[in-house]
């Protein structure tokens, strides 16, 4: 959470968006593509991904999947029906893919990389990005700000939040990627809460 440390936030970042959707790891090599859930699991019969996936070099992307928004759902309406579609068995259709992490294999199996997220996002950039933009359902997840004032944080949030959206996330520009949750990734959304009395 961004609330809890953003003293700690020193130094240039980046602002994405906080995608809404089913977090997804995608492994490209010699063996072809395969997807993965959060907690490593296989997602099997995403063909219309793997050939899409087939295009891009060697390596692990971290990344979102979220159903085709055909029908002009609000955020939360997506998010709930995009694991209908990923649990299901068979060919799964109709998914996008955004992706916002990139890592060596290396770097994937030994749980933390060796370059900083400023290094990795301008492979995303000037690698990845002009090979998705001609692909129909992956696509690589654009930097909203990149800069060092601190103050734009919750202007970018709010603005993201009045759209439907969730909020946004910040990378610091030096971080690394590591397999645990890391002050250089920060969540900034709005909590609602509520006091309720328990009357049975």
């Amino acid at each position: 959470s961004y609330e809890k440390k953003k003293d700690k936030l020193k130094g240039k970042f980046y602002i994405t968006l906080k995608l809404d959707g089913n977090r997804c790891i995608s492994i490209v090599d010699s063996d072809g593509v395969k997807f993965f859930s959060r907690k490593g699991q296989p997602i099997e019969g995403m063909l219309e991904l793997e050939e899409q996936m087939l295009s891009l070099p060697n390596g692990e992307y971290d990344g979102e999947i979220i159903l085709k928004n055909k029908d002009n759902l609000k955020s939360d309406e997506v998010f709930r029906a995009t694991p209908k579609v990923v649990r299901k068995d068979g060919e799964k259709k109709g998914l996008d893919f955004y992706i916002y992490d990139t890592l060596t294999i290396g770097e994937f199996k030994s749980g933390k990389s060796k370059r900083t997220y400023e290094q990795r996002r301008n492979i995303l950039d000037a690698i990845v990005e002009p090979v998705t933009h001609h692909l129909n359902n992956v696509s690589v997840l654009r930097v909203m700000y990149c800069g060092d004032d601190k103050d734009v944080i919750p202007t970018y949030a709010s603005t993201v939040e009045a759209k439907g959206f969730e909020g946004v996330m910040v990378n610091t520009a030096s971080g690394l990627y590591q397999t645990k949750r890391v002050s250089d990734l920060l969540k900034v959304k709005s909590m609602k809460t509520a006091d309720l009395l328990v009357v049975s």
